[in-house]
């Protein structure tokens, strides 16, 4: 029997894949000091996101999926709020931080339509 994950199939898990792959991008250009700083926070808090979509998608309770959704929306803050950080401290430009930050707001804005239909089913 083999185990295939729908989440693979979820826009916004495809969405905080690409956030993550170019945040992961992204700090491989950073100072060499910052690889057990801000770096590897950085690919924590990206990599949480996708994550924590694709397990949530896979609980059976729509209250547990919510939970995840949940966390998922905290770490896609905190890569926001980090990356604001990078900008300021030059360790990625302009350009590519406006990029990173349309991406974050187009997966949170997805996220948060998932979440909301979700919710709904609650009543």
């Amino acid at each position: 029997m083999q185990f295939t994950s729908t989440f693979r199939r979820l826009t916004v898990w495809q969405k905080a894949k690409q956030l993550c792959l170019d945040i992961y991008n992204d700090t491989s250009k950073f100072p060499s000091y910052e690889k057990f700083g801000l770096s590897s926070q950085l690919q924590r808090a990206s990599s949480s996101v996708m994550a924590n979509i694709a397990e949530g998608n896979t609980r059976f309770s729509t209250k547990e999926k919510l939970r995840f959704f949940n966390i998922a929306f905290s770490s896609l803050t905190e890569v926001d709020c980090l990356l604001e950080l990078c900008k300021d401290l030059k360790y990625i430009n302009e350009e590519n931080y406006s990029k990173r930050v349309e991406s974050i707001n187009k997966t949170a804005y997805t996220l948060s339509k998932l979440y909301n239909s979700l919710k709904k089913d609650l009543g």
